[in-house]
């Protein structure tokens, strides 16, 4: 029926599926999600980058990414920003993670972006980062959320 050749491929094509198949996690990979949103009259895309295999996230990656008409990440004296990484879950299974806060300038610096180190598996559910800028002390203003799902 087949040949020898045939087979040996065959064979090769299964164990390779096998192996593929034992990898935890495999389905997530990277994940990116944007939103586009004015803060503070700046415009920018608010982004976030998942990395991490199925229930496993190492980091969320949150940045505020592609200038809009020439606009960029606000700098006004006084400038405060901090991301935030979350899920749309209640009750026990809520999780929050944020970053330091810094000063806009630094976070301009950085590339726009803050790294959230996580290093674990968290439930499924749709998961979102988002960008909050504080004017000069008088409370926070956020981006609009990028959000996607993270499953088994």
């Amino acid at each position: 029926m087949f040949t020898s050749r045939a087979k040996r491929w065959l064979l090769a094509f299964a164990a390779t599926a096998l192996i593929v198949a034992a990898v935890p996690g495999a389905s997530l990979a990277s994940s990116d999600g944007c939103s586009t949103v004015v803060v503070y009259g700046a415009g920018f895309a608010n982004c976030v980058h998942i990395d991490g295999g199925g229930l496993w996230v190492n980091y969320a990656r949150v940045s505020a990414d592609l200038p809009l008409q020439g606009n960029t990440f606000p700098s006004f004296v006084g400038c405060q920003a901090h991301v935030e990484f979350y899920n749309k879950l209640g009750g026990r299974n809520k999780r929050d993670w944020n970053s330091p806060t810094v000063d806009c300038g630094v976070f301009n610096a950085a590339g726009r972006a803050a790294i959230i180190s996580l290093n674990q598996a968290v439930p499924a559910g749709k998961y979102c980062g988002r960008v909050w800028i504080s004017n000069n002390g008088k409370g926070y203003k956020a981006a609009a959320p990028a959000c996607m799902k993270i499953k088994r």
